[in-house]
C-alpha cells in the first residue's frame, strides 16, 4: 500500500454510513479516482470544508491496487471557487462541465492536459460576469481536440475549397465542413448558418478573454448546443447532454 498525493477536482459526494463520505474526483496524476473519507460527516473532522463539489484540492490518500475506494487521509483546498458557487447560472455550467468528465473520462486514465483544461475553465467561470455558455463551448471544443475529435472548420472536406463566413454543412461523422456544392441530399449533414460558423471559429481559435463580450442570439445558442449534442452522441457511446445545460436551454 502506497501513500500518494495529487491535485484533484471533486466531481461528486455521497454519504457512506453515518459518519463517512464517498468522494469522486478527477485527479491530475491518476485520472478519475473515488475515495472514502472516513469520519468526514462528523461535526469535527480532519477534512473541514474541503470536501465540497467542484473544489480544487490537494489530497493525500492510501492507494491499494484493485481497490474500488481508496482511503483519503488529508484534503486541503487550493480553490473553492466561491463566486462560481454563489451564482446559480455559473454553477450550472460548472456542473455541466463536471458531467462531461464523469460521463466520458475512463477511471484511472491519467490525462494531465485535460485536468489543466478543467482547472483553467473553472477559473475563467469564477472570474467571469457574463456569457457563461461561451466558456462551456470553449471547454467542449478543447475536450474534443484533446481526445482526437477536433473540429475541422476551414476547408470543405470534399473539394478543399476554403469556406468563408457562409452557410455550409457539417458532417457529424467526419467532424468537418461540407460546402453547398458538395452537399449530398442522400447524406445527413448538419446545416450550419454563417453566423454560427463564425462563432465556433472564434471560440475554437481564441482564449476566453478574447470572446467574453461575444453576444450570441438564442437561435444560434440552440444551434450550437444541437451541433455539439449530435457530435458527442455520435462519437461517444452512451453520451447524454448534461442535465444542467438542458435546463438552462429550455
Amino acid at each position: 500500500m502506497a501513500i500518494l498525493k495529487t491535485e484533484a477536482v471533486i466531481l461528486s459526494i455521497m454519504p457512506q454510513g453515518e459518519t463517512s463520505k464517498i468522494v469522486r474526483t478527477f485527479t491530475k496524476d491518476y485520472g478519475r479516482i473515488s475515495f472514502i473519507a472516513k469520519g468526514s460527516r462528523k461535526l469535527k473532522n480532519r477534512f473541514g470544508g474541503s470536501l465540497d463539489q467542484l473544489n480544487h484540492v490537494k489530497i493525500i490518500y492510501y492507494d491499494k491496487e484493485n481497490r474500488d475506494l481508496q482511503i483519503a487521509t488529508q484534503c486541503d483546498i487550493i480553490n473553492s471557487f466561491p463566486d462560481l458557487k454563489s451564482d446559480l447560472e455559473k454553477l450550472s455550467f460548472g456542473f455541466a462541465i463536471v458531467e462531461v468528465i464523469v460521463s466520458l473520462v475512463v477511471e484511472e486514465e491519467t490525462n494531465a492536459h485535460l485536468f489543466d483544461l478543467l482547472i483553467k475553465t473553472l477559473n475563467v467561470l469564477e472570474n467571469s460576469d457574463k456569457n457563461y455558455d461561451n466558456i462551456y463551448w470553449y471547454f467542449l471544443i478543447r475536450f474534443l481536440r484533446q481526445g482526437g475529435f477536433g473540429l475541422s472548420l476551414g476547408d470543405c472536406l470534399r473539394c478543399s475549397r476554403k469556406i468563408e463566413n457562409e452557410t455550409a454543412f457539417f458532417s457529424i461523422a467526419e467532424g468537418g465542413l461540407i460546402c453547398n456544392s458538395c452537399s449530398d441530399a442522400k447524406t445527413f449533414y448538419f446545416k450550419i448558418a454563417a453566423d454560427t460558423l463564425q462563432i465556433i471559429r472564434i471560440i475554437e481559435k481564441k482564449e476566453p478573454e478574447k470572446f467574453q463580450n461575444l453576444r450570441i442570439s438564442q437561435n444560434t445558442k440552440r444551434d450550437l448546443n444541437k451541433l455539439f449534442d449530435d457530435y458527442f452522441r455520435y462519437h461517444f457511446e452512451g453520451y447524454d447532454a448534461p442535465q444542467a445545460v438542458k435546463l438552462l436551454m429550455t
